[in-house]
């Protein structure tokens, strides 16, 4: 992350961007659940999200594809999909040290220990799509407390 990101995010309102990241969290939940009534396929599915990633659409400045992170192994239990980075995951519906596994899409996400993206950090890269099906695998089980939408390097 540059300097310039950080300035901006750490100087942002923290309420104003938690209530506008919950509003979004809760938006792309209220289209996710839509899109899955139409369809006899899991919302957990590669085929399933790569359609929602195509058709959800969002009215701020999210660019990418997004990260579903999940609370259970293999893609089972609660789900959150975000499409731009998360200073605190807590914001987002509880899900600090929650994330157990995750899928991505034709992105690079970055999973970090603390808020706003310091401590340890684990890459995830989605080229088309990768699945991720238990973090404790790289020790990151239930560790996450923030996402960035791209690479962070020390």
């Amino acid at each position: 992350m540059t300097a310039e990101t950080r300035r901006r995010y750490e100087s942002a309102d923290y309420n104003s961007l938690s209530d506008e990241l919950a509003k979004e969290s809760r938006e792309i939940e209220r289209q996710v659940q839509e899109l899955a009534k139409g369809v006899a396929i899991s919302p957990s599915s590669r085929e399933f999200i790569v359609m929602a990633a195509q058709q959800i659409s969002l009215s701020n400045d999210a660019i990418g594809d997004p990260l579903v992170i999940h609370d259970a192994p293999n893609f089972g239990g609660n789900y959150c999909w975000l499409w731009r980075s998360v200073p605190d995951l807590n914001i987002v519906g509880g899900w600090d040290n929650r994330v157990v596994s995750a899928q991505i899409i034709n992105d690079l996400w970055t999973l970090t220990s603390d808020p706003w993206w310091r401590g340890r950090r684990l890459y995830l890269f989605g080229v088309p799509f990768n699945d991720f099906p238990d973090l404790n695998l790289y020790g990151f089980d239930r560790v996450a407390r923030s996402a960035f939408q791209g690479a962070l390097f020390p």
